[in-house]
């Protein structure tokens, strides 16, 4: 009888785990930076070349990426982003748990804050040419 529990005590264990692993199993770095823009497939030419997660009591990302100027349009087709004309351009440099995140030198800032709505806010900051951007995503 005793052997019937446990038996079956494993099967449940190694069913939620599967279970687990196919529905919400391990994330990458892709997945990650799709999930920031709202989006459900990278552009064919983004390289992702550095990451940083921090998750505490929010949820926060940081991607630096580079991609074909074509393809920057894409990465703002999942949010409603506006652009912001106010910004401070130059060298953003990154300190701390971001340390292993390239420096980009911007020139354009996107946002969108659905903070109301589902607590998301994501700004993406790009170079000039579109060729580089950095994008910060938080969630409550």
């Amino acid at each position: 009888m005793k052997r019937r529990y446990i038996f079956s005590g494993i099967a449940i264990v190694l069913f939620g785990a599967v279970l687990w692993l196919f529905l919400w199993g391990p994330s990458t770095k892709a997945s990650n930076l799709e999930l920031a823009l709202g989006i459900t497939e990278l552009p064919p030419s983004v390289e992702i070349v550095g990451e940083a997660i921090d998750s505490w009591t929010d949820h926060i990302s940081h991607h630096s990426i580079t991609l074909d100027p074509d393809d920057f349009e894409l990465l703002l087709a999942g949010r409603p982003f506006k652009k912001i004309e106010s910004i401070q351009l130059g060298t953003m440099k990154h300190g701390g748990y971001m340390s292993n995140l390239p420096a980009i030198d911007v020139a354009e800032k996107y946002e969108v804050q659905e903070l109301e709505e589902n607590g998301v806010w994501c700004s993406v900051y790009v170079n000039e040419s579109w060729t580089e951007a950095y994008v910060f995503y938080a969630v409550d």
